[in-house]
């Protein structure tokens, strides 16, 4: 009777012990970082002058505006090894998808690609202090995207849809070349909006709209 009570206990052991490997190996993306996601990342690579990127660029003032933020990885060039060591990337934590790109002033010119609203976990993204002429109003997809900055580029107009983003809570857009302040996007969580140095002119009246906004940078 002990000695059957003994194998029951030691087989009911093995059985814990091979959940936790199974649980633990299915915690990682089986596949790699999703085709959509490094499709994107490619697309973005060749639409904004990726072969003269460099990568120098600060990352730690977009990460101090957010909390708990995971520190994304320097100094790798894109497209060599795998997409969690390309510069400025950060992965969720199933490494399946790409959570944040952060390449400041990193030598990106050009469109944004529409590739860009198949990253459907992305939830920062700076492209600051480029040279960067028009966001793709594929960004309107990105659900999860909280924090977009965009300072000092050559952006002229933000899209209407990016209305879409129901999440994003921080758009810095100062210094660009925007002449009408986006009304449209008053039904989005937005607690901050920088637009100073842009040609802004006329300040609608639907600003009292943007209900939880408690920042509003408009400065010339």
């Amino acid at each position: 009777m002990y000695f059957y009570t003994k194998k029951i206990v030691t087989c009911i052991y093995f059985s814990f012990i091979l959940l936790l490997l199974f649980n633990k190996s299915n915690a990682q993306c089986p596949g790699g970082v999703a085709e959509a996601d490094s499709m994107a990342l490619v697309a973005l690579y060749n639409a904004c002058n990726g072969p003269n990127w460099t990568y120098a660029g600060p990352v730690y003032f977009e990460i101090s505006l957010q909390e708990d933020a995971p520190i994304p990885n320097l100094g790798n060039e894109w497209l060599e090894g795998e997409v969690s060591s390309w510069h400025g990337i950060v992965l969720t934590a199933d490494g399946c998808h790409v959570e944040q790109i952060i390449l400041r002033n990193s030598g990106l010119s050009g469109d944004l690609p529409t590739e860009l609203g198949n990253l459907s976990m992305l939830r920062l993204f700076t492209i600051a202090t480029n040279e960067v002429t028009s966001i793709t109003p594929q960004l309107g997809n990105l659900t999860n995207l909280r924090y977009f900055y965009a300072f000092e580029n050559n952006i002229s107009v933000i899209p209407t849809a990016l209305n879409n983003a129901d999440n994003l809570r921080v758009l810095w857009m100062r210094d660009n070349q925007i002449s009408e302040f986006p009304s449209a996007l008053s039904n989005l969580p937005l607690s901050y909006l920088g637009l100073s140095g842009n040609l802004i002119t006329v300040i609608p009246n639907t600003i009292d709209e943007f209900d939880n906004l408690t920042q509003l940078i408009l400065r010339n």
